[in-house]
């Protein structure tokens, strides 16, 4: 558009050339000779840097959007999970999401850059250089073991039926963080705790455990308790023929 009102109205070029030629690069300083007005490849050089600049400023808001995000996410949570997201589809990411819901968390995709400079803010010390180059962090408000059950059968299930395939898928569980203890969990045992029955189903085994033997024992109290009672019964009907 800029260039057409140049194309038409001469003084259209001096007015770029005034506010915003002094900003731009080289190339989009290119001036006519003899008219001192920007020449049509200046002109475009100068919609192209100006666009760049627009660029640039939006991606910077949006960064500021993402760190404010990430700080409220923050604010909730009891336990960070690190996963590696290279290669695993749309489809599967939103799966996931609505998963996670169920144990109050969230997935969130956020530059690691920005993510250090959350951690940093909130001192927590945690090396995301060396936590794979696709990162998404899991937000939950849950605890580990709550957490990482959702997490590690998803990912499992993404290997299919191969045990090699879902072992190797099992290895995008990059660890976690427990903001709580403020310690950093290992890979292998976020995929150990996920492993685990739910705290509901394990009460319910050690109650089991505890009560079959109890079970048994009144069982055999009863069986010896109508035993004698049938020998009593016997003598007294002994007793009675003599």
């Amino acid at each position: 558009m800029l260039f057409a009102i140049y194309d038409k109205h001469g003084v259209g070029g001096h007015w770029i050339d005034r506010f915003f030629i002094s900003r731009c690069s080289p190339q989009a300083k290119r001036v006519d000779a003899t008219t001192s007005t920007p020449t049509a490849v200046g002109v475009l050089n100068l919609l192209v840097s100006l666009r760049s600049n627009q660029i640039r400023m939006k991606t910077k808001a949006q960064k500021g959007e993402e760190l404010k995000a990430g700080k409220k996410l923050l604010e909730k949570s009891q336990v960070l999970i690190f996963t590696d997201f290279s290669r695993v589809g749309t489809a599967n990411i939103r799966k996931l999401r609505q998963q996670l819901k169920e144990v109050g968390a969230k997935y969130f995709v956020i530059k690691k850059r920005l993510l250090s400079i959350l951690f940093k803010e909130q001192g927590i010390e945690v090396d995301t250089k060396a936590l794979g180059t696709q990162l998404g962090t899991i937000f939950s408000e849950s605890d580990i073991e709550k957490s990482s059950s959702p997490v590690y059968k998803f990912f499992y299930g993404l290997g299919g039926d191969s045990k090699a395939a879902r072992q190797e898928s099992v290895k995008k569980i990059l660890g976690a963080y427990d903001l709580k203890k403020k310690n950093f969990i290992e890979s292998k045992d976020v995929v150990f705790i996920g492993q685990l029955p739910s705290r509901e189903v394990l009460l319910g085994q050690l109650f089991g455990m505890i009560a079959a033997p109890i079970s048994s024992l009144l069982y055999i109290l009863k069986e010896k308790s109508t035993r004698s009672t049938d020998s009593a019964s016997s003598l007294q009907a002994g007793s009675g023929l003599s």
